[in-house]
């Protein structure tokens, strides 16, 4: 079911936002992915970080998603 980190990252963000994602800012929809971080997304309107493990279990672990999961 999680054959790499990028299929971990989309599970998590599917269950953490169900309608999409959105920022604290207000800002709703496509946030900018980076390759080599895929449990980091940056909202495209204020460019603030979030961290798909904040306010998990997971939160600020170097373990990798695919061992967690």
């Amino acid at each position: 079911m999680f054959p790499d980190e990028r299929a971990c990252s989309t599970y998590l963000e599917r269950v953490r936002w169900p309608d999409g994602f959105a920022c604290h800012c207000g800002a709703v929809g496509e946030a900018y992915r980076f390759a080599n971080r895929p449990t980091v997304l940056r909202c495209r309107k204020c460019h603030r970080n979030t961290y798909l493990t904040a306010g998990t279990v997971m939160h600020a672990t170097r373990t990798p998603l695919q061992v967690w999961f």
